[in-house]
């Protein structure tokens, strides 16, 4: 009978869990017990710590290549934006959605409102921002109930990893996190998901 060798990270991490278990199999009988208890989690931890630093670069490259795209756009838009100030636009908003394969853009006006009261303390208006003249209270109340995220989905939050179910709304998205970068996410999708409707 062959002598048991304990197997290394780099191998077991090289391994789909059918491997691992035929490797389990293979070597059951010389393997210690405490080693035969032991290794599936530490398969487990391998593999989601190899999908972690994968997934990890690939966001880090999808953020190089957003700056470049960024740049790519940012020179086209403004070889045309005197002429688009001239008529009256603020700025332009792109939505391109690979899986769809659709694309649409729209320049973007600054809604003014009249002067309103100062509201009590504790009390809250509606804000109002770019894009159809909708304010986010608007948007919500067209598109607050439909599904903002309809896979569970991992987003980024002020450089945080956080894990949205399926099935989360827009008016869930609004009031999920205050932070800037994320609420300016949920209105752009609320505006494309009111187009769309």
């Amino acid at each position: 009978m062959a002598e048991y060798k304990p197997i290394t990270d780099a191998e077991l991490g090289a391994m789909d869990e059918a491997g691992m278990r035929q490797y389990m199999a293979s070597n059951a009988a010389t393997m210690p017990m405490a080693d035969m208890l032991s290794l599936p989690k530490r398969w487990k931890q391998l593999i989601d710590a190899i999908a972690a630093k994968a997934l990890e670069a690939k966001r880090a490259a999808l953020a190089a290549v957003s700056q470049n795209t960024l740049a790519m756009l940012q020179k086209t838009i403004d070889k045309v934006r005197a002429d688009l100030v001239a008529q009256g636009a603020d700025g332009v908003w792109l939505a391109i959605d690979f899986k769809a394969e659709t694309a649409s853009i729209r320049l973007l006006h600054v809604v003014e409102k009249a002067k309103a009261p100062r509201a009590a303390k504790g009390e809250g208006t509606g804000s109002s921002g770019y894009v159809t003249g909708y304010s986010m209270k608007e948007l919500l109340e067209k598109v607050g109930s439909k599904a903002m995220f309809t896979e569970a989905t991992d987003v980024t939050i002020a450089h945080e990893t956080h894990s949205i179910p399926a099935g989360f709304t827009f008016q869930q998205a609004k009031d999920y996190n205050t932070n800037g970068g994320w609420q300016n996410r949920v209105r752009q999708a609320a505006i494309k998901a009111a187009a769309a409707s």
